[in-house]
């Protein structure tokens, strides 16, 4: 009988070890793939916000590019500059009053638009006229200045990040020309807080700067230093002093700077999360090189991040199921997985009209934005808004309204292809993509939509119809502006009397 106990402590221990064994192993197999885990969700929210970054310069680029065309680059201006150039240093100020006057109503329209610098110089890259700061004239950027050393060197525009002698930011730096000679250049820069409320849309978060201490105490006119102030960040990092105005910061709370160091000493991106106030968010490095290839600054994103919280709770849970056994994390695993895909559906998906939402449609858009590109092959937008939708709900009530969005939506979802989308892009508005289509052929599938929703029974009380914007991408052109350019193709539908398809002109021609 003891011989018999013996053997079954024995087995309940080589059991009991055996469970052990098991379960370490699983836990461990957690551990590792819940850190795979969040390390991929982070590289690919970095890799995200990076692409918005590199969209909102090009966004700018076209807007300072517009500003050179249809402000700047023009004889009475250029004439001014090369006059300078020929003169002695009494004759430059005489010039200089002059351009300034010449500039002043268009640089005052400029500051409305959150563009802070203006900035002439000569091909040697001496400063002409900053109408930022008119005072500050005369001093050699050579060397200082890579961008406008380059864009007089190589008389081509010039553009990226660049420390400043008065502000730091994105520069849009190019040559200017007089009857075909060479007689300088001109910046135009916006400020950093416009850049980062061009990102922050783009991104939905809130962004900051910082740029580091060495670059603006080596470069920043010295009693202008006081345009930036210490940081949150790191003491080797300093503020735009308006971008954000302090008030605005979010309080990163104790240990935050000694957590980052080591992420800030590889002078690379990089991403963590935080708790801010209880609240957990995902903040975001982004590396800022300038001109020459250094880095010198962060743009730095801080966002509430539901979805890295999941992660800790999904390993949590799941760390739970493997205690339970084999058949508990099976199970576990399985509604797990199902409520995530049932999750990530309902997230794509508008809730009453169960079209495409506008996130989804976006992501799907962006593809299918970038094939075209690739492939040379065309691509339309249309928007479409049902006319007198107000007088719906103000006269038949807000559930009368959702029925007719439920009904529309149904017409328009019901008539595209397979390879076509459509989608509620908010409101009583819908926006459908047209892959592979000519703008013919895409007013056309509009115009079939409109009428479908006009002979439709959307609405037993009164007549609904729709008014609709087509446009097709031109050659080097951003989706924002061809969604742009649809919605206001849609406005002139509206203008000429509703009801009816206004395809906007191909910008790059026939």
């Amino acid at each position: 009988m003891r011989s018999a106990i013996l053997e079954g402590m024995k087995r309940t221990l080589a059991f009991a070890a055996a469970s052990t064994l098991l379960w370490v192993a699983i836990m461990l197999a957690l551990a590792f793939d819940h850190r795979a885990r969040k390390e991929r969700f982070l590289a690919d929210e970095l890799e995200l916000y990076a692409s918005r970054v590199e969209t909102t310069v090009a966004n700018l680029s076209i807007f300072s590019r517009y500003v050179l065309e249809a402000s700047v680059d023009l004889p009475e201006v250029t004439s001014l500059v090369a006059r300078a150039l020929r003169s002695d240093e009494a004759g430059r100020a005489v010039v200089r009053a002059e351009l300034r006057s010449v500039m002043a109503g268009v640089y005052e329209r400029l500051v409305r638009f959150d563009f802070r610098q203006l900035h002439f110089h000569f091909p040697d890259s001496t400063s002409f006229l900053r109408m930022h700061s008119p005072l500050n004239f005369g001093d050699s950027l050579k060397g200082v200045r890579t961008t406008v050393d380059d864009a007089n060197a190589t008389l081509r525009p010039v553009v990226g990040f660049e420390e400043g002698r008065i502000f730091n930011g994105y520069r849009f730096v190019y040559p200017l020309f007089h009857e075909g000679s060479h007689v300088g250049s001109v910046e135009v820069s916006f400020s950093m807080a416009s850049f980062l409320n061009v990102l922050g849309r783009l991104s939905e978060c809130f962004n900051l700067f910082v740029i580091r201490r060495e670059a603006v105490e080596s470069t920043v006119f010295a009693e202008l230093l006081s345009n930036y102030a210490a940081s949150a960040i790191s003491d080797d990092y300093l503020f735009d002093a308006a971008v954000p105005p302090p008030e605005a910061l979010p309080d990163f709370g104790k240990g935050f700077k000694a957590r980052i160091a080591g992420g800030l000493a590889t002078r690379g991106d990089f991403a963590l999360p935080w708790t801010i106030a209880g609240v957990e968010h995902v903040i975001l490095f982004k590396a800022v090189e300038n001109t020459r290839g250094e880095q010198v600054a962060y743009l730095v994103s801080v966002r509430e991040e539901a979805g890295y919280e999941r992660l800790r709770q999904d390993f949590f849970l799941l760390t739970v199921a493997a205690t339970l056994g084999w058949f508990a994390l099976a199970v576990v695993g399985w509604l797990f997985l199902r409520d995530r895909a049932r999750m990530r559906e309902l997230s794509r998906t508008d809730g009453l009209t169960r079209l495409a939402n506008r996130a989804s449609f976006i992501e799907r858009a962006s593809l299918e934005f970038d094939r075209s590109g690739r492939s040379a092959l065309p691509f339309c937008v249309a928007m479409f808004d049902i006319d007198d939708f107000k007088a719906v709900n103000d006269s038949f009530g807000h559930n009368a309204g959702d029925r007719v969005l439920k009904a529309v939506a149904g017409l328009l979802g019901g008539g595209i292809r397979a390879t076509d989308l459509v989608a509620r892009w908010g409101g009583e508005e819908f926006i459908a993509l047209f892959p592979g289509t000519r703008l013919a052929g895409a007013a056309r599938a509009a115009e079939k939509l409109r009428a479908a929703v006009e002979a439709g029974d959307v609405c037993e009380r009164r007549a609904v119809t729709l008014s609709v914007g087509v446009a097709e991408r031109a050659e080097g052109e951003g989706f924002e502006a061809l969604v742009a350019r649809a919605d206001a193709a849609l406005y002139e539908a509206k203008g000429a009397g509703k009801n009816r398809v206004v395809a906007a002109p191909n910008a790059d021609g026939p």
